[in-house]
């Protein structure tokens, strides 16, 4: 799912798969935070996984963020 997730990010922020690697900071991509959260919103789609405002907490690289989208999902939580 490595590369997969890679791939997909690249296509969702519109950039080269090459321009950037997992210790690319998210900053220095030049996404703003409202096109970030489109680009959250989409990959979680493609990906079928969700994730909470706080899995984001210390995200800080490429490699981060693609880690989040990468652990295993939690079983929901009983009602």
């Amino acid at each position: 799912m490595a590369s997969d997730f890679m791939s997909r990010f690249a296509a969702a922020i519109g950039r080269p798969r090459d321009s950037f690697d997992a210790a690319t900071s998210i900053r220095d991509l030049d996404v703003d935070s409202f096109a970030l959260v489109d680009v959250l919103v989409r990959l979680q789609e493609e990906l079928g996984v969700r994730i909470f405002q706080e899995d984001l907490a210390g995200v800080e690289t490429v490699g981060d963020l693609q880690r989040v989208f990468e652990r295993p999902t939690p079983p929901p939580h009983p009602s």
